[in-house]
């Protein structure tokens, strides 16, 4: 009951920090690709990790999280009058690169030169 609770809570955190993304990240950073990963709350439900991915120079990255380090309390201050909760989870960024890490593999794996393997006709009769 308890981590549905959680999940639930991650859902709405999320779901509210994505309408003041639209609003005012994403037009402040258009050199980067953003996107709100993934939102963990603990389990007393008072603070919550915040992932975001940054795809961009690492100037950019640095960037984008100072100015949501900046901008917390008025992300803070919108949960707290959208949610209805007891306590307002207090937010903590985290940058998360996996969307990094797929993409050089993705490279890494596309640079392999593994040669085509060769049908046998007489295996077939």
């Amino acid at each position: 009951m308890a981590k549905d609770r959680m999940r639930s809570v991650d859902a709405t955190v999320k779901k509210e920090l994505s309408t003041l993304f639209v609003k005012d990240v994403f037009p402040a950073f258009t050199n980067c690709l953003i996107t709100l990963a993934e939102v963990k709350t603990t389990s007393d439900l008072r603070q919550c990790n915040v992932y975001v991915s940054i795809m961009g120079s690492i100037g950019e990255k640095q960037k984008v999280m100072k100015f949501l380090e900046a901008r917390t309390d008025e992300f803070f201050a919108h949960l707290g009058r959208r949610l209805r909760m007891k306590y307002t989870p207090i937010i903590r960024w985290c940058f998360d690169d996996t969307a990094e890490k797929a993409d050089r593999l993705m490279n890494i794996l596309g640079d392999l030169d593994i040669p085509q393997e060769e049908k046998d006709d007489d295996s077939q009769e």
